[in-house]
């Protein structure tokens, strides 16, 4: 199964508009909140299937609450 479609089908079970989108070598948050936050890219990550969806969503908050400070 696509990682990416997994994450993104986690975040939206949380009520939370953000999607995982894949980069030019590395992916990030968009839409919802992560369009304010400074920085919604998640670096050092060549395959989404490199993480767990369990994983995905620590990256998610991490940046999330960075975007809150």
């Amino acid at each position: 199964m696509n990682r990416v479609a997994e994450v993104n089908r986690a975040l939206k079970k949380m009520g939370r508009a953000e999607r995982l989108r894949r980069g030019a070598g590395y992916y990030y948050f968009s839409e919802g909140d992560a369009m304010a936050w400074p920085t919604s890219s998640v670096y050092g990550v060549s395959r989404a299937d490199a993480l767990s969806v369990e994983r995905w969503l620590a990256e998610f908050e991490e940046l999330r609450k960075a975007g809150e400070r």
